[in-house]
């Protein structure tokens, strides 16, 4: 999953141009294959989820720090301990569901956020429109067909999944007026830091050891490089030009890149009866993530023209 992109504010010494198209397609499909990857490194580690979540936000952390450029009020850090330690909650039960369940089944039930963000809309007095509605009903249908495809998975390791979207659907909640105040590096270097604080308090209080075998340190290294850098922070990039709704629309993508390779890399083939439902909950949540068309009004959002630094 990716973590929540800062606006970048207006301001700046000298205007840049916008990168061309296929730039932007790049970066943006080599950052969902990156993130594709997380799945795959997890089911890779010998390690407990707590132990692979607390060294991926330790990573995330150290690895973002330096780039940093500001401390946050009193106010935003308790909002970012509050998200760091939902952050957290959603990594580990996330890890878990992977080690848990099939990684088509986790994924696609992860990616439910924008159902879950959009409803909690509903109930603050902001109703989506009759498209959300029907994305969420050819989802839910998608998930009621998944859930009675038995074979390999757990309900455990699917009701984790769940949690995990639900804990980020919190966390992008309670991170959207961070954004507008903060940039990407140092949202996303505190909030790690907090969610990091809190999986090493759960490891003290589960008294488990932190300490991993070589192969899993690296995997872990791996997943920083590859999932944290190249996937998110590239996401943060390339939402400086594109709206987010289509970078959203995209990282739906991820679940289909986590199973083609948790296919090639582990072998495991979804069924045909997996496969389809899979495709019915991502269209259904493409569906009600993308805003309605109307004439003369999808339109892309003006150039940003400031050349302070992305995520």
């Amino acid at each position: 999953m990716i973590l929540p992109a800062p606006a970048i504010g207006a301001g700046g010494p000298a205007p840049v141009s916008s990168p061309s198209s296929a730039r932007l397609g790049l970066v943006l499909g080599i950052a969902v294959l990156a993130m594709s990857s997380s799945a795959v490194l997890v089911r890779l580690m010998d390690a407990s989820p707590l132990v692979i979540a607390a060294w991926r936000m330790i990573g995330a952390c150290l690895l973002m720090s330096p780039f940093a450029r500001r401390l946050p009020s009193l106010a935003d850090t308790g909002r970012l301990a509050v998200a760091g330690a939902l952050l957290a909650l959603h990594f580990g039960t996330w890890f878990a569901a992977v080690q848990s369940t099939t990684i088509l089944r986790a994924a696609v039930l992860v990616a439910l956020v924008p159902v879950w963000t959009g409803l909690a809309e509903w109930v603050t007095g902001r109703p989506p429109s009759g498209r959300f509605f029907l994305g969420v009903g050819l989802a839910l249908f998608g998930v009621a067909g998944l859930a009675s495809g038995g074979g390999s998975a757990s309900w455990t390791g699917d009701a984790l999944a769940i949690v995990a979207g639900l804990a980020y659907a919190a966390v992008l909640a309670l991170t959207q007026g961070l954004r507008q105040r903060l940039d990407a590096p140092t949202t996303t270097a505190w909030l790690c830091g907090w969610a990091a604080v809190s999986l090493i308090f759960s490891l003290v209080w589960t008294e488990t050891s932190p300490v991993v075998n070589g192969s899993t340190g690296l995997a872990i290294v791996a997943a920083v490089l590859g999932p944290q850098l190249i996937g998110h922070q590239g996401v943060a990039w390339v939402v400086r030009w594109v709206p987010a709704s289509r970078v959203s629309a995209a990282l739906l993508l991820e679940p289909v890149g986590s199973t083609v390779l948790a296919a090639v890399v582990l072998g495991e083939q979804p069924s045909a009866s997996a496969a389809v439902a899979g495709i019915l909950i991502v269209g259904g949540v493409f569906w009600a993530a993308s805003p309605a068309r109307h004439p003369g009004r999808d339109t892309p959002p003006p150039r940003r023209t400031d050349a302070r630094r992305d995520g």
